[in-house]
């Protein structure tokens, strides 16, 4: 028994046959093909009806009925039909245009997040003083304060940095500024944490 694959009949036992003209089947094992209406004719394979609001892959209608428009960043789509492109996930981003596929939306690199997706070829930078160790991060608050002891001056930043030698900062969380560490007395160190200062032993 042969089974006939979509863009042909059976119009015979054991045959298959092209469909022709505006005529497809979509489907395998089908006995005739079913004409296009309504001012579509078939497509290249004969597989599906198509109109001149049938857009290719990586583009899609910019609303209802409307024209096709290549795919902007931060969006995909990989039919080839009426449908409008898609948005990336939440915690990924598309630098690209006329994207074809989910995969092409990429996950947000450490020290940025995405809400939405990103309007512009990134996701968005955790501000200074905060930052963020993880990639696909979905929301603003995924980007942490610097602990105390700590500071980070870029934007961006997968982690923060202590305090320098002899300086310390005891309470002071998401500090954007090395100003925001303070010198230890004479005779005193910070501690391994820069969060306090120490008696610095003797001979040292």
């Amino acid at each position: 028994c042969v089974t006939c694959s979509p863009g042909k009949y059976r119009p015979t036992p054991g045959t298959c046959s092209p469909c022709t003209g505006s005529t497809y089947t979509s489907t395998s094992g089908e006995i005739s093909c079913t004409s296009c209406t309504g001012g579509t004719w078939a497509n290249a394979d004969n597989t599906g009806c198509i109109s001149d609001t049938t857009c290719a892959a990586g583009s899609g209608q910019a609303a209802a009925g409307g024209t096709c428009e290549v795919c902007p960043i931060g969006k995909y789509n990989g039919a080839e039909d009426d449908s409008q492109c898609i948005i990336c996930p939440t915690g990924k981003f598309n630098p690209n245009t006329g994207s074809t596929a989910i995969s092409d939306c990429e996950a947000c690199p450490v020290g940025r997040y995405s809400v939405e997706y990103a309007t512009l070829s990134e996701c968005t930078a955790c501000t200074p003083g905060k930052h963020n160790a993880n990639t696909g991060a979905t929301l603003e608050s995924d980007c942490l304060d610097c602990s105390t002891g700590k500071y980070v001056e870029t934007e961006a930043a997968e982690t923060c940095i202590f305090c320098p030698t002899g300086k310390f900062n005891p309470s002071t969380t998401g500090a954007s500024s090395v100003s925001s560490c303070s010198d230890c007395q004479a005779g005193e160190d910070a501690s391994d944490d820069s969060t306090s200062c120490v008696t610095c032993t003797a001979g040292k």
